[in-house]
């Protein structure tokens, strides 16, 4: 059996993510597992050891080139789950990569409204400052900008501009 095929209903790799077996994950993603597989409702190894409440593992697969902003048939990412299910520590680690705090599912949801829906205000208060964060670095860039003049690599507020500007915030 090579490390695409489905045991159970899931792809080995989201089956160890999501049991949150860091050793197995290891070995799968050395033995050319593919870390951008989407299982049969979308989710993907990332979204699978998410959900589980594994931070470690969710550390390792965005480690090995895991797509934070991967969403599901629902639109949903990594981060929307983490915040629906409380798992602060996980969605403290998805938003240190640089996840995506705005994004929307399908029905225009937030990772902050699914946290609000259920509850989870330590969370919706982590994503709520991660966005102020955001905020103040883009004006800060641009600020710089208006410093540095036309021709600035901040004219174009890139990702990688912007993702340089938060590491150092």
């Amino acid at each position: 059996m090579s490390a695409q095929e489905k045991t159970f209903g899931m792809m080995p790799l989201a089956h160890a993510a999501f049991q949150g077996l860091e050793t197995v994950v290891r070995l799968l993603v050395q033995f050319q597992a593919d870390v951008s597989a989407k299982e049969d409702c979308g989710g993907t190894a990332l979204y699978a050891a998410a959900v589980g409440g594994h931070a470690v593992v969710v550390e390792l697969l965005l480690g090995t080139g895991a797509d934070a902003e991967a969403k599901d048939d629902e639109g949903r990412t990594a981060l929307h789950d983490a915040a629906r299910l409380g798992l602060e520590v996980v969605a403290r680690v998805l938003l240190g990569s640089g996840a995506d705090e705005q994004v929307k599912t399908n029905a225009g949801q937030t990772p902050e409204d699914l946290t609000t829906d259920q509850g989870h205000l330590q969370v919706a208060a982590v994503l709520k400052a991660e966005a102020v964060r955001r905020v103040q670095c883009v004006a800060f860039a641009m600020g710089h900008h208006v410093r540095l003049g036309d021709g600035s690599p901040v004219l174009e507020l890139d990702a990688g501009v912007v993702r340089m500007v938060l590491e150092q915030v």
